[in-house]
């Protein structure tokens, strides 16, 4: 239906069949299975708990892929990214249990040389090889209640006293029964299985009568009835008067009638006497030496005879079924481990591209705290600094701001102390009536007091003085050797700008020059002429678009339009390090993730830490100064609001990193 959840995920039929399986599992297991109630019981719970926490798992994973695909960044999503993914693996877990619940309740009587796991009833049914035929023989016969006359009290009613004397009698009718089997009787002497039976005929006669008044109304019986029942079967049985003495009482088989009087007519059958009886029969017949020879029958009445495991060895295959119940059990559990750790290690489960986890490291990555922005629609777009002069430029779309940046402690040539950075306040840094026209990324040279704007056609630059009260604007374009565009430009000055002026060169050095990225993913050193105004490219340093093998290029398809696209990266912020001897690179995706990496022109990457989701990254990167990190602003990407402007500072520690030296212009 339209505005419904789509067919392949929907989450009413996946609980649904979850629960459905769950149910029809248990089911099958209650007509199979041959334990007792609390064993059941608790293989009841290990079967619903896996499938249907496997299912909130999945539920929660298909929530948050929703709300991503509906925009909403990851640090906004109510559910986290470590809920269906901490759920997933106590499913497996789960499920490995109810193999191993499964392995003990089926596991045979004897640890060793079992055979035929018991607990089930198709196994005890079948026993194709007779190997329990004895041990259930057996439980017929020594596992017969014992007989214990059911006692009335008395404070009992006439007919609760009949309705014990029933129960006695029926309990002995029962056991009676039991000792006509054949292996029962062979115990016996004829005349003793003879007066068994028909002692057994007798009280059953008896209980069905006794049972067919008992389920009559009741009704009051005149004396003259009572005396005059010649034929009568009496069941006499006892109570405890409450002082430790046996009173006796009578029940009528044939009339349901109770008395404390002994009948003057009529057969009396004492179902105490009775009791003993039978008690010293059952004793006899377990110290029988017949019961030695029931083994030997038991193995010649096996319907199949037993074969080794296999022809060089002489062990039977008594324990082969067991044997493989076994392994199964341990494959299945093997293959739920392999895949927790499958779930454990592999990014994929803990985060989809659509609803993306923060897993920026918290120690490095930290709001820098600013007094108050311009306005609080305020949403950054570009950046630059001058560590040297301590000076911020922060812009929006439509103006430029400037801030002192200040550590709090004292600076020192090579200092390894990472020291906190001060409030900033920012200021305007130029009228916006001078801005003619926008712009994609902003430099600052101190020195000569420029700032520099790259056009949103990323072929030429805007040129501002920022001294002498005049904001006159020069331009500089792009030289037609160079035939991408420009996404970010990061000015240099000072020493770093000598290598404009190498043999070969043609160019003048004026004292500054420009670190650029293209569209293309390239890194490159522009030389300024000032004759043509012209921004002539020098060296390309880095380029992260290479060609690769069709195998190795990844496709990006959008599970909501099918739309396939591939994976692309680019270069949205540049900084140089003299003191670390890197370049700082800040690299978006089109999977939506940002990620700043450490450069070395002669080794390649040397590092990489990840940025929060769910922000726009503001083009440009500042360096704080030895060992203390960068600075990077963002804004909220939620299309919902217009504010949300923050700035981050990353301070990375990598693991083994090099010792900070001085960077020539021939370096970098």
């Amino acid at each position: 239906r339209e505005g419904g959840p789509e067919p392949a995920q929907n989450p009413a039929t996946g609980w649904l069949s979850s629960a459905t399986a769950a149910f029809a599992g248990c089911i099958l297991y209650k007509l199979d299975l041959f334990v007792v109630k609390r064993q059941r019981r608790l293989v009841d719970l290990a079967i619903f708990l896996g499938p249907l926490m496997l299912t909130l798992a999945v539920h929660l994973a298909v929530i948050r892929d929703n709300n991503g695909r509906m925009g909403l960044r990851a640090c906004d999503q109510a559910i986290p990214a470590w809920a269906p993914w901490t759920l997933a693996l106590v499913s497996c877990a789960l499920h490995m249990g109810w193999i191993i619940i499964i392995l003990k309740v089926s596991c045979p009587l004897k640890s060793r040389g079992a055979g035929l796991p018991m607990s089930y009833r198709s196994s005890i049914y079948l026993d194709v090889f007779g190997w329990h035929s004895k041990r259930f023989r057996r439980a017929n016969a020594s596992g017969m209640p014992k007989a214990v006359t059911v006692q009335a009290t008395p404070f009992m009613s006439k007919d609760r006293c009949a309705a014990a004397a029933f129960k006695e009698a029926k309990r002995i009718s029962k056991v009676l029964q039991k000792f006509g089997a054949p292996e029962i009787t062979s115990h016996l002497s004829p005349e003793e299985a003879e007066d068994l039976h028909k002692m057994q005929v007798i009280l059953e006669e008896d209980v069905k009568e006794l049972e067919d008044h008992l389920n009559l109304p009741e009704y009051e019986a005149d004396e003259d009835a009572i005396l005059s029942n010649d034929d009568g079967s009496w069941l006499q049985c006892y109570m405890e008067d409450g002082k430790g003495h046996a009173s006796l009482y009578w029940v009528d088989a044939h009339t349901g009638i109770v008395q404390f009087t002994a009948p003057l007519r009529g057969e009396i059958i004492d179902l105490a006497r009775l009791s003993t009886i039978i008690r010293e029969l059952q004793s006899r017949i377990d110290a029988s030496p017949k019961n030695q020879d029931e083994a030997v029958v038991a193995m010649e009445a096996r319907p199949f005879e037993l074969m080794p495991e296999a022809p060089d060895v002489e062990e039977t295959s008594k324990n082969l079924p067991w044997k493989c119940i076994q392994r199964s059990c341990w494959m299945q559990i093997c293959l739920w481990c392999f895949t927790m750790l499958v779930i454990l290690f592999d990014s994929d489960y803990h985060a989809s591209r659509l609803a993306p986890a923060d897993s920026y490291d918290r120690s490095s990555v930290k709001l820098v705290s600013v007094s108050h922005w311009p306005h609080r629609a305020f949403r950054p777009s570009a950046l630059s600094c001058n560590s040297h002069a301590q000076k911020l430029l922060i812009s929006d779309q439509f103006e430029i701001y400037s801030a002192k940046m200040a550590l709090d402690g004292i600076q020192a040539s090579g200092y390894q102390q990472t020291l906190p950075l001060r409030n900033l306040t920012l200021q305007p840094a130029i009228p916006t009536a001078e801005l003619e026209s926008t712009w994609k990324s902003i430099g600052y040279l101190h020195r000569p007091g420029l700032l520099l704007l790259l056009d949103q056609d990323g072929r030429s630059i805007v040129e501002h003085s920022l001294r002498g009260g005049g904001y006159t604007a020069k331009y500089w374009s792009l030289s037609d050797s160079l035939p991408q565009k420009l996404e970010v430009i990061e000015p240099i000055e000072g020493p770093g700008s000598q290598m404009c002026s190498t043999k070969g060169s043609g160019l003048v050095n004026m004292g500054w020059a420009i670190y650029a990225s293209t569209d293309s993913g390239q890194v490159v050193i522009l030389c300024p002429s000032a004759a043509a105004r012209v921004l002539q490219p020098l060296h390309m340093i880095v380029s992260l678009r290479r060609k690769q093998a069709a195998m190795s290029i990844m496709k990006l398809v959008d599970s909501h339009t099918g739309a396939v696209k591939l994976q692309r990266e680019k270069i949205i912020g540049v900084q140089r390090d003299i003191y670390n001897g890197v370049l700082w690179l800040m690299v978006s995706t089109t999977e939506g993730s940002t990620e700043i990496r450490a450069w070395d022109v002669s080794v390649g990457q040397v590092g990489r830490w990840s940025l929060p989701t769910g922000r726009r990254w503001a083009q440009g990167l500042c360096l704080l100064g030895p060992n203390q990190g960068l600075l990077m602003a963002a804004a909220d990407d939620s299309s919902e609001a217009a504010a949300g402007a923050e700035l981050w500072r990353l301070v990375p520690r990598p693991e083994g990193r090099r010792r900070a030296k001085k960077v020539t212009s021939t370096s970098i």
